[in-house]
């Protein structure tokens, strides 16, 4: 009797935990990173400017192409509660110092 009560007892609990694994999601917080541009920031930049007027409009970019001085890309990511990650890029090319020409993963800029 003792023996049956262990293994109902065993049974139940383990029917109570596997249950709970589908069925509470533990949290997971948002995540942001890299450069957040706005649409108003990103039009501050324009064709001709130096690399030193476009990082006082923009700040520093967080990623750097070693293998082109003359590209710079700032790049943001955001991903809500564990889902789909969302990216949003603005790259900007130079060409003797100045920029010339400006894109992003929305559409061409300029």
């Amino acid at each position: 009797m003792r023996k049956l009560f262990i293994v109902i007892t065993c049974l139940f609990l383990k029917t109570i935990l596997l249950t709970g694994c589908g069925l509470v999601h533990p949290y997971q917080p948002d995540i942001q990173q890299g450069n957040l541009i706005s649409q108003a920031m990103a039009e501050r930049v324009g064709v001709g400017m130096s690399k030193d007027q476009v990082r006082n409009a923009l700040g520093n970019s967080l990623l750097a192409n070693p293998f082109d001085e003359n590209h710079w890309a700032y790049v943001y990511t955001f991903q809500h509660n564990g889902g789909v990650i969302s990216r949003k890029t603005l790259d900007i090319y130079f060409q003797n110092g100045r920029v010339s020409r400006i894109g992003s993963n929305e559409g061409k800029i300029s």
